[in-house]
């Protein structure tokens, strides 16, 4: 059995839909962070980017239509909203804009259970996670999310319309691991 489906394009989505959708969720954050450099909960950079780059806020819609149930294929603005908003806080907190390679304690790439590892068959990058080599520790735990943060965001913007693939190898791997 071949549990792999054929994810749809971007293109599958309605682009009238999309466009509306991009619309109110910039005019949603320009009500709720008049001011982007008063703001606590999301980096100020991020809320620029949303005002001024209409492609930012599409990324983050088009993701959030792939997040839904096939129940509501299309979520109201603010289902859309809210995920925006959580996606800007994860981003705040782990610091992507200032992000550098530096940033990333070699403890993560000594153990070496994620890295980015060639092409899957659609040309996308594959994202190799190997959870065997996982320890539970909880400043591993932050370093490793460190990391995928640092490879993911450094790939969006390197290849802003190429996916990635996320291989997760779970092979030999048992509680310790989690």
């Amino acid at each position: 059995t071949n549990f792999v489906q054929d994810i749809p394009p971007w293109e599958s989505l309605d682009p009238v839909l999309l466009q509306k959708a991009v619309s109110e969720i910039r005019m949603l954050f320009r009500s709720n962070f008049p001011d982007p450099s008063a703001c606590t909960d999301v980096d100020a950079r991020d809320l620029q980017l949303i005002q001024n780059d209409p492609n930012f806020v599409k990324d983050f819609v088009k993701q959030a239509y792939f997040l839904t149930s096939d129940s509501s294929p299309y979520p109201d603005s603010m289902t859309l909203y809210n995920t925006v908003l959580k996606s800007l806080q994860f981003r705040r907190e782990y610091k992507v804009h200032d992000l550098t390679p530096r940033d990333i304690p070699t403890c993560v790439l000594d153990i070496g259970f994620c890295f980015s590892h060639g092409l899957d068959k659609y040309g996308n990058t594959i994202f190799y996670l190997i959870v065997r080599k996982n320890k539970r520790d909880a400043e591993l735990k932050k370093a490793s999310k460190l990391y995928s943060v640092y490879i993911m965001y450094r790939h969006a913007l390197l290849c802003p319309d190429q996916r990635i693939t996320c291989f997760i190898d779970s092979t030999g791997a048992g509680i310790s691991n989690t």
